[in-house]
């Protein structure tokens, strides 16, 4: 990435989420996650449809930016307002309502019910079985990497 972030025409700007993110400012007893600031303006991902590897997110908390790397689905992206499709990344506006990784575990109570599962059972097993899954049949797991951000829609997406 260069030292713009002004996306080229083929970009796709998406998933505007919300400025209230609550998972991402931090809940726990964590003295480090307590003195992270909170987030200032809704998260922006570009997508790169012609070089998925390009595509980004941009977290803004005050001055300071925190540019990371986003995929999609692997069957591409779908339009402003479709419904969620295994497979597919629709666009919109949405809202964080999980945050997995290997030592973080958020998530709104109202998935934890719907999950059938209790919360300290999800915290140990959850992201590691998730991570464990090969999807594109090529032997190699990992393929949330480091974190998965789990999102709901606002407004228009179904």
């Amino acid at each position: 990435m260069g030292a713009s972030l002004r996306p080229p025409k083929h970009r796709l700007p998406s998933l505007a989420l919300a400025g209230f993110c609550l998972a991402l400012a931090g809940c726990g007893g964590n003295p480090s996650r307590e003195a992270a600031s909170a987030v200032t303006e809704p998260i922006r991902i570009e997508l790169d449809q012609k070089a998925p590897s390009r595509s980004y997110g941009i977290l803004s908390r005050g001055k300071e930016r925190k540019v990371f790397k986003v995929g999609f689905g692997r069957n591409g992206i779908t339009c402003a307002g479709s419904r969620f499709e295994e497979g597919y990344t629709p666009l919109g506006r949405f809202r964080v309502n999980g945050i997995l990784s290997h030592d973080r575990f958020e998530m709104e109570p109202s998935l934890v019910a719907q999950s059938g599962k209790s919360e300290a059972e999800l915290r140990r097993t959850l992201f590691r079985n998730m991570n464990a899954i090969d999807f594109d049949g090529d032997g190699e797991t990992r393929e949330y990497g480091s974190g998965y951000v789990s999102l709901t829609p606002v407004g228009s997406v179904k």
